[in-house]
């Protein structure tokens, strides 16, 4: 398949959930920190999107922009309505993760580069490492 697109990322990200099934207002860090369970929590890791296979992280990261650093909330009714969605996968190592309750991803993409294989048999490949402007 000639001119195949995917991007090569660089982020850092940490999954939770919260111990109650209702996420309170917290009245400081530490009383969010008290009622947090850490699921996973990932520093710059660098990958291909298409190495990517739970649907919100990946949808999550292609609408960000570099440096740039969200919060997603991800609801139980989500993961139950769309089963193939690669969140059982993703949390299949994780024994604290609770499938009847939402859970938050935080992001920060530190880089993001355009790889587009030009005959789609990675022998001629171009990387967009910084946009270029008109004459």
């Amino acid at each position: 398949m000639p001119n195949e697109q995917y991007d090569e990322v660089t982020y850092s990200a940490k999954f939770w959930q919260y111990k109650n099934s209702e996420q309170l207002i917290p009245e400081n860090e530490e009383a969010e920190l008290a009622n947090t369970q850490i699921l996973k929590d990932i520093k710059n890791f660098e990958t291909s999107m298409d190495q990517v296979k739970m649907l919100p992280f990946r949808k999550a990261i292609v609408s960000m922009k570099r440096q740039e650093k969200c919060r997603f909330t991800i609801s139980k009714d989500f993961s139950a309505e769309w089963d193939d969605c690669g969140i059982k996968d993703f949390f299949a190592d994780c024994s604290e993760y609770d499938p009847s309750k939402d859970f938050e991803m935080e992001i920060e993409l530190h880089k993001l580069i355009k790889v587009e294989d030009w005959y789609g048999e990675k022998s001629t490949i171009m990387r967009t490492l910084r946009k270029g402007k008109g004459r």
